[in-house]
């Protein structure tokens, strides 16, 4: 089915315009944190790797889940085996309810990236309106005030597919969903988890393949011209051909670090 669907209260429905509306209003001010995974022929990539995280995070911010993770990974397996697209988008969401967390499901239709847009690249911004706080503590996990920021900063700017952070020390911290690496000294290379980065999952991933390093990035680093790409569980890896009004190079970075992440994998 190409619907959305909807697993909230231990239920699962198509979520046709009242639904989707509830939904909007319940997450519009809660406390939270999400998870997004990308579901292919009704396979959820990732599950474990994602509801660790969704945990660690609701725990961060005081979140106690009821759910156990073996609970929660058998709902995601179930919601995602009900998509009949061939691609899908699944968001786990858990959230204050009136002192409880409450856990909400949503799945959406998804188109990946074409080919071309993978062989040329992506534009991107640099926010000069936002700064990641390294000292906060919300801006470490996938929270629902986080999100709601960096929507607005990716609709403020339509023309670009992301929007790259730095923080507060003026180096590059990450994308608004994305993490990113860049070829620095013939080596690539991204922010520390100190720097103000979101532990994204391909980033782990291609971290402990050792294709990726860890390294500190000043923002001329990243304008300089020299390979960019972002990464995060629905794109894989995406190069990046331009940062603002600056080129960068696309050759053959993102095509190694999507090997390796597929050869860490299996």
């Amino acid at each position: 089915m190409a619907e959305r669907l909807i697993y909230a209260r231990g239920s699962l429905a198509v979520a046709d315009g009242p639904a989707l509306a509830r939904e909007a209003d319940m997450l519009a001010e809660r406390e939270g944190v999400f998870e997004t995974l990308l579901v292919s022929d009704g396979v959820a990539g990732d599950a474990g790797a994602h509801v660790d995280r969704l945990l660690a995070a609701a725990g961060s911010l005081d979140l106690e889940v009821d759910e156990s993770r073996g609970q929660l990974l058998e709902t995601v397996r179930a919601v995602a085996s009900a998509i009949r697209t061939p691609w899908a988008r699944l968001r786990i969401t858990a959230f204050d309810c009136g002192g409880a967390v409450e856990i909400m499901m949503a799945a959406a239709p998804y188109s990946p990236p074409a080919p071309t847009i993978y062989a040329r690249g992506v534009q991107v911004s640099l926010a000069d309106d936002a700064r990641v706080h390294r000292a906060d503590k919300s801006r470490q996990v996938k929270s629902l005030a986080w999100r709601r920021q960096g929507g607005a900063l990716l609709r403020a700017r339509p023309d670009s597919y992301e929007v790259a952070l730095l923080n507060d020390a003026g180096r590059l911290a990450e994308g608004v969903r994305t993490n990113v690496v860049v070829r620095h000294d013939g080596v690539a290379v991204t922010p520390p988890l100190s720097e103000g980065c979101l532990p994204g999952t391909v980033r782990k991933r291609l971290l402990e393949s050792g294709a990726v390093r860890e390294r500190e990035l000043d923002v001329t680093d990243m304008l300089s011209g020299r390979e960019v790409v972002l990464t995060n569980s629905l794109i894989g890896v995406l190069p990046v051909a331009r940062i603002d009004d600056l080129r960068c190079e696309v050759m053959g970075l993102a095509g190694e670090l999507r090997a390796a992440c597929g050869a860490a994998q299996r």
